[in-house]
């Protein structure tokens, strides 16, 4: 058999000898339709022809197959504030009803070219700027858990089960990254017009390459310790080049070192040590590689009908706790604590947080094409144990074309 029983069984929810539901008959269809291997079905009702009194009815369910295998690709030519000229390209394959139980699998590479005039580090050739990366996603239409879930999530909130698995690298004009995320989620629909969402495991790997690019990167950090370092060094120091600048990366990580810690060689006044101090902590803080080993939980409601409904309300919630299970791993295990008295697991120090959020957006439809619409959001972040800061992944910022657009993506926040 192509589909087992269970799969096309747990879609139906029109039974025997029950009462005709337009309720039942429109969770069947968006279940169907939810499980992505066949296109929209088609129920259908007929009089029973044994029932005399023409009162019962019976439903005739057609199911139409999608191909079993779908290929994708795109390329697009791009223009944005970092980059001045960008090639982007995608290709992508589904593989549905993978294990004969209407499982999908998505499998997809992407990669970017292109040249920037910012680059820190410009090089001779015209696309200096690169991004890749390969995602892999695996769904259940059901929910996989180590004990029952049927009496607390019922098949008729539509439950999956997400497995994802992606890998990235880029070189731009920030510090170059490596990324590796991975996550375990389940999905359910409590109610017509809400969503629930449950991470069991959300881990991400950052890890930072070009770190000597720090500097070149933040430039105003780097102004700020430039003017520190002329008023506080003699001009014929080896610490600054022939225009009297800083020497980045070399001069500019000793004149910290130098300054600052129990027996400076570099004695400043408190104003400026405390500004110095302050740059050397963000240093470290966006230089740092970050591993987060998380679990959250994602509340949505909104009275959304359709696309063209802009009379609504939506509220979303998400709260997120890192680090807890790498921390009792840390207890059992004295061998990962380093000479900071820091966990690290892989040569990493861990990040250990908790995080809130909470997303309002109201739309008022005043007719003739003219809609107000108002949007809030509010959100804390508290690092503890393992941490004393939160990972810059995972901090707040504003700006960019989706959000405070008079700012550019990063620049309300975090701070340089």
């Amino acid at each position: 058999m192509k589909y087992k029983p269970k799969a096309i069984s747990d879609a139906v929810f029109i039974t025997k000898g029950s009462l005709y539901s337009d309720i039942k008959t429109n969770l069947t269809s968006r279940y169907f339709s939810n499980l992505k291997v066949f296109n929209y079905p088609t129920i259908q009702y007929d009089f029973d022809p044994k029932d005399s009194t023409q009162s019962a009815l019976i439903a005739n369910i057609y199911l139409t197959p999608r191909k079993k295998f779908s290929f994708g690709t795109s390329l697009d030519f791009t223009h944005s504030n970092i980059q001045d000229f960008g090639i982007v390209a995608t290709t992508s394959v589904s593989i549905r009803n993978i294990f004969n139980g209407a499982e999908t699998l998505d499998i997809a590479g992407r990669g970017n070219i292109g040249n920037s005039k910012d680059l820190a580090n410009p090089s001779d050739s015209f696309f200096n700027v690169f991004e890749y990366g390969v995602d892999m996603k695996l769904n259940f239409p059901r929910i996989f858990m180590f004990f029952n879930t049927d009496k607390i999530i019922p098949k008729s909130m539509i439950p999956t089960t997400t497995f994802n698995v992606g890998y990235a690298k880029q070189r731009n004009i920030g510090l170059d990254k490596e990324n590796f995320t991975s996550t375990l989620s389940y999905n359910w629909t409590p109610k017509r017009n809400i969503l629930a969402r449950f991470d069991l495991l959300n881990i991400q790997f950052v890890k930072n390459i070009n770190l000597g690019n720090y500097f070149r990167v933040y430039s105003s950090s780097y102004n700020t310790l430039n003017t520190i370092a002329r008023e506080n060094l003699p001009t014929d120091s080896d610490f600054f080049d022939e225009k009297n600048n800083l020497i980045i990366d070399s001069k500019t990580n000793e004149f910290l070192t130098s300054s600052l810690g129990n027996n400076p060689t570099i004695i400043l006044n408190d104003v400026d040590r405390k500004i110095v101090n302050s740059i050397n902590e963000r240093k470290i803080r966006l230089t740092e590689n970050n591993l987060i080993f998380a679990s959250n939980f994602t509340y949505t409601k909104t009275t959304k009908t359709d696309f063209n409904d802009e009379n609504f309300y939506s509220f979303k919630t998400k709260v997120e706790s890192a680090g807890n299970f790498l921390s009792l791993m840390a207890r059992a295990s004295k061998q990962l604590n380093n000479q900071d008295g820091s966990n690290t697991i892989f040569e990493v120090e861990y990040s250990q947080y908790i995080k809130n959020e909470l997303e309002f957006i109201k739309h008022w439809d005043l007719n003739r094409k003219k809609i107000v619409a108002f949007r809030s959001f509010v959100g804390i972040a508290i690092p503890y144990g393992n941490s004393n800061s939160i990972p810059f992944s995972r901090s707040y910022f504003a700006g960019g074309s989706n959000d405070n657009r008079a700012w550019q993506s990063y620049s309300l926040g975090p701070e340089e």
